[in-house]
């Protein structure tokens, strides 16, 4: 899921930063900043989850403590971009829960 996401991630963010118009300009919300800057933002944290995501499915406990992580600032990330693209922040807002989930209540099986 973590692969998954960060791919679809580094898409959304280049959207924003080659074709603006294809999302809603909001001019009053609180965390308003440009959507090339969103851009940046999507594609530099996608990068990481996509990197991340793989260290995970490598099964390294590294990587499942550093995807809470950044998991997380996907999440909040997503959150803040609600006003801009909202079916799909939602949609990735419960992929991040998902994943948060998964990763905080993983617990490996002893070898025998």
């Amino acid at each position: 899921m973590m692969v998954a996401n960060g791919i679809l991630g580094i898409f959304e963010g280049v959207v924003a930063v080659a074709k603006q118009h294809v999302y809603v300009s909001t001019p009053n919300y609180a965390f308003r900043f440009s959507l090339y800057s969103w851009g940046w933002v999507h594609i530099i944290v996608s990068a990481l989850v996509l990197i991340v995501g793989f260290g995970v499915i490598a099964g390294q406990a590294w990587a499942r403590a550093v995807g809470i992580l950044i998991v997380a600032v996907s999440l909040l990330a997503n959150f803040m971009f609600l006003p801009y693209y909202p079916f799909w922040s939602l949609i990735v807002l419960a992929i991040d829960v998902f994943v948060l989930w998964a990763l905080c209540t993983y617990h490996p099986q002893p070898r025998r």
